[in-house]
This record gives structure tokens, sequence and C-alpha cells, in this order.
């Protein structure tokens, strides 16, 4: 083998080698982030979760609301209710 030939060699060698580092640092930031995703997928879940609970909680206050006002708010109250009746039977038609 020549000189030329070697010298070329080993710069392949010296090239093929930070190829296989770098690759193995991408295959730990793809884990890194692979990790940090499930987390935060996790949290959304969570969230979501506690956004529904709060819905929830705040449909029951209206309709308690609406079953203890008296006088003029009372139409609209039953107006909230019929919506709400509304809705349950879009759902139920879904199923």
């Amino acid at each position: 083998m020549t000189n030329r030939e070697e010298q070329e060699l080993a710069r392949l060698e010296v090239n093929m080698r930070r190829l296989i580092e770098l690759s193995h640092r991408q295959a730990e930031k793809i884990a890194e982030l692979q990790h940090t995703l499930s987390e935060q997928t996790a949290r959304l879940h969570a969230l979501q979760d506690e956004v529904n609970t709060l819905r929830h909680s705040e449909s029951l206050s209206q309709v308690a609301n609406a079953l203890t006002i008296q006088g003029a708010d009372r139409a609209q109250a039953r107006a909230y209710l019929a919506d709400i009746i509304k809705e349950i039977d879009y759902c139920i038609a879904q199923l």
C-alpha cells in the first residue's frame, strides 16, 4: 500500500469513528427525548383529567345554581337546563 493510500485509509477510519460517536450521541439524545415526551404525555393526560373534573364540577355548580334561582332568572335557568338535556340526548344518540 502506498503512503497516500495509508493516509486515505487513516482518514476514513477517523471519519468512521466520528460517525459512530455521532450516531451514539444521537441515539442517546433520541432516548432522552422519548423519555421527555413520555413524561409530558402523562402530564398532559393528568391535566386533561383535571380540566374534565373541573368542567364537571362547574356544570354541577351551574345546575345547582339554576335550581335555586327565583323570579325572572328562572326562565334563564330553565333554558340552561333545556340546553343540558339536549346535549345529553345528543350524546345518547351518538352511542
